[in-house]
């Protein structure tokens, strides 16, 4: 597996058949790594490209390999350590329709959604984790799964995660308070600064016209010394 894509053969208890296996699904993760980081394409993309390019070197269909496709996504703030999984696929159209559909709500690895907390409101992610369970659903239902089924299973699952997402935002409220204390208090030191500026310009603007009344009156009496 590599990333939210398991890749998976048939069964076999025949060692030089288990090694090529492996072989093959090696060569299937590193060129779809390779393909993304020379070209920047995503993830779906340079799948499918590098099943049909290992396919073809190895000269292997996959109907001899056995090739299966599934998906494994982690949303711990919703439902837990436990991943999501998806049915199996064996047409890699399939696969590669799916992949890209999960692709916008893929995070960075190791990136969890709690700490999501200080970029996006939690009305932005209860629509975004809304909008990916319709197309996590869609996925499972176009797999062969019971979308009825799913939907249950998944409620429950977010259920059992209510207490976490409580502490979440409790964390969340803290924190944001804490921040608006900053600019306020920012604010406040913005303009005690604005305020000490002004002072002291207006300070050195009384005193140089007291040094220029000075200079004048030193003038005048000189004047009136020399007459």
């Amino acid at each position: 597996s590599f990333g939210i894509v398991r890749l998976m053969t048939r069964c076999s208890r025949d060692l030089s058949t288990i090694l090529d296996q492996v072989v093959v699904l090696t060569a299937m993760k590193d060129r779809t790594r390779s393909l993304m980081d020379e070209t920047g394409r995503p993830l779906h993309g340079c799948l499918y490209d590098a099943y049909q390019t290992i396919l073809q070197e190895y000269d292997v269909n996959i109907a001899t390999l056995g090739l299966r496709t599934s998906f494994c996504l982690q949303k711990r703030f919703w439902v837990g350590t436990r991943s999501l999984v998806t049915p199996v696929f064996h047409c890699i159209r399939k696969a590669v329709y799916a992949c890209e559909k999960f692709m916008p709500f893929h995070g960075k690895p190791g990136y969890q959604d709690t700490r999501r907390l200080r970029h996006v409101s939690p009305e932005d992610m209860q629509k975004e984790w809304t909008d990916f369970c319709s197309i996590y659903l869609d996925v499972c239902e176009s797999g062969g799964w019971c979308r009825e089924v799913v939907e249950k299973q998944l409620e429950i699952k977010v259920s059992a995660r209510t207490s976490h997402r409580q502490r979440a935002m409790e964390w969340w409220s803290r924190w944001a308070m804490a921040r608006e204390d900053c600019r306020t208090t920012a604010n406040c030191d913005a303009a005690m600064v604005q305020s000490v500026g002004n002072a002291l310009a207006s300070w050195r603007c009384h005193e140089q016209k007291s040094q220029q009344k000075l200079q004048q009156k030193e003038l005048a009496r000189l004047r009136r010394m020399k007459s």
